[in-house]
């Protein structure tokens, strides 16, 4: 079994995703920081940033791009619109 992200870090990763999409964000529409996400047919994700009403494609942005600090976490789209953190 893999090892879990520190709290830390996956607090420090949905901080980098809020500051992100700052202007996006409103008090009805956030993303949100899911522990054991279980999406049917996918299995538990240790941890999921999940936001269905952002912007398009979202997920698949922020893991193409220089958000995270790449000795602290792995994101990996699990869609557009959500994203699996995982320790490096």
């Amino acid at each position: 079994m893999t090892e879990r992200l520190a709290q830390p870090d996956v607090t420090h990763a949905f901080q980098k995703v809020k500051e992100q999409y700052a202007d996006y964000i409103t008090p009805d529409f956030s993303p949100k920081l899911i522990r054991d996400w279980d999406y049917p047919d996918s299995g538990p994700i240790a941890w999921a940033i999940v936001w269905e009403e952002g912007p398009d494609e979202w997920a698949i942005d922020v893991s193409q791009g220089d958000v995270f600090d790449a000795t602290r976490v792995f994101a990996e789209p699990y869609n557009a619109w959500a994203l699996a953190l995982y320790r490096p």
